[in-house]
């Protein structure tokens, strides 16, 4: 996949000279330009995968794909309408679809069996189970938990997972210390020996496990979910509605292509993953293949048709709010579902 990601960059760069040179109109193939972003993780993978297969060019569009570091700047990118499409993190979506004119037309990889708190094989937390009523995978009790020093990244789903272990041991964020740090340095942080509890999410997860650490909570331990959003931007919807959607159904074969070759797909994100910058192992993307799946058309439809998606943004801008990064009329705007556009999903073959 090297040698296809190279021409992947051709044509990324063929595609940014077009744009250049012909502002928004039709390229002189025929085919509809589309201003695509994405971070530069497995919810990326898709775009990538169905370019390689010419899945663009078979729906008639040719993309412009612009790379975000995280959802605060490809949210403002969307006020200078740098992009028409793309997909993001929940808390990106959340503050990106009350400030900004966006819309969730979609669903991407899942982030549930990957989002978990740690402890070393020493800590007393470790050593109890089974003591929190009707959460047999958390570990420990309000005694071992109380006084603690978690280092987590705030106002992330890893947040949310801490804040409602605590809950169902009766205790609060105040009965712990939180030392606020980027997941990225959260695990060298804690191998370094400081803090007693770390969250994670993927890859540092699998790394976790290797160094023999010891999960204590888990997404999927609290029942929670979490998962990426496909979102597009109002002005998109509005002037071209018909590139849109053939870009959802390019994304979504994309996906499908990728849940068909499991066994190919882990090299495909480590090539992808590399090209943009992001250092990881093959052993990682195998993981991440197998524990972030992408839905298929039928669970898209039920997660976006059925309000199931509106249930899991309100939880997360719930937590959001009562953390202060929204207001109640914030978490309103999305609790109206004019935030959702079910038509694409609809669509969908």
């Amino acid at each position: 996949m090297r040698k296809k990601s190279a021409c992947l960059v051709a044509l990324f760069m063929a595609a940014l000279m077009l744009f250049s040179a012909c502002g928004s109109k039709p390229a002189d193939n025929g085919l509809e330009k589309i201003n695509v972003s994405h971070h530069p993780y497995i919810h990326g993978l898709p775009t990538a995968v169905a370019i390689e297969q010419g899945f663009y060019e078979a729906n008639g569009l040719e993309p412009e794909v612009t790379m975000y570091a995280g959802g605060a700047a490809q949210n403002e990118a969307c006020a200078t309408n740098a992009w028409d499409v793309g997909t993001t993190g929940m808390a990106g979506a959340v503050v990106g679809l009350i400030g900004y004119d966006m819309k969730v037309i979609g669903v991407s990889t899942s982030e549930s069996a990957t989002v978990d708190l740690w402890v070393r094989p020493d800590s007393p937390i470790a050593k109890i189970a089974g003591e929190v009523d009707g959460y047999a995978d958390i570990k420990g009790n309000a005694e071992t938990w109380k006084g603690t020093t978690v280092i987590c990244q705030s106002a992330s789903n890893c947040h949310l997972v801490l804040l409602a272990t605590l809950e169902k041991m009766g205790l609060t964020a105040d009965d712990i210390k939180m030392v606020d740090m980027n997941v990225a340095q959260c695990y060298p942080a804690f191998k370094s020996g400081e803090g007693d509890v770390v969250a994670l999410w993927s890859p540092f997860g699998y790394q976790a496990e290797k160094e023999g650490w010891v999960k204590v909570s888990s997404a999927e331990a609290l029942g929670l979910e979490f998962c990426n959003i496909i979102l597009a931007t109002d002005k998109a919807i509005a002037e071209k509605p018909e590139a849109v959607q053939a870009w959802l159904q390019t994304y979504q074969q994309g996906a499908d292509y990728i849940s068909a070759h499991k066994e190919d797909a882990a090299q495909w994100l480590y090539d992808f993953s590399m090209d943009e910058g992001i250092t990881t192992t093959e052993e990682n993307c195998k993981l991440d293949i197998e524990n972030r799946p992408f839905p298929s058309v039928e669970e898209q439809k039920d997660m976006i048709c059925n309000g199931k998606l509106q249930d899991l943004l309100l939880i997360f801008a719930d937590f959001l709010r009562n953390q202060g990064n929204i207001t109640d009329a914030d978490y309103e705007k999305l609790a109206s579902s004019e935030c959702i556009n079910t038509t694409f999903v609809e669509n969908l073959k």
